[in-house]
């Protein structure tokens, strides 16, 4: 399995946040930072953090997508979890 997400998208993904957290970690070493640009710096990783996360999320949606759409059967669930709120499982078989 490549990357937390799987795949190569998500192990660019990682790659790229990886990459991110290196580029502040190297500002907050620096001794002519104040801490208001290293807060600010710390504040942009994590927007990069969050929206990295968002596509990983959408690229793994795509990819059940993907499946569902190449399946021969496709069998969709309702399952409740224990705030009885619904959620919808996909089963894709290419049998």
């Amino acid at each position: 399995m490549l990357g937390l997400y799987g795949g190569a998208t998500g192990l660019v993904i990682e790659l790229a946040a990886k990459k991110a957290i290196e580029a502040f970690s190297k500002k907050s070493t620096d001794a002519t930072q104040t801490s208001a640009q290293l807060t600010d710096e710390a504040q942009k990783v994590e927007i990069q953090s969050l929206v990295l996360q968002s596509q990983a999320k959408v690229q793994q949606e795509l990819s059940i997508a993907r499946r569902i759409l190449a399946a021969e059967e496709v069998e969709i669930e309702e399952f409740y979890d224990g705030s009885a709120s619904a959620d919808l499982g996909a089963k894709a078989s290419t049998d």
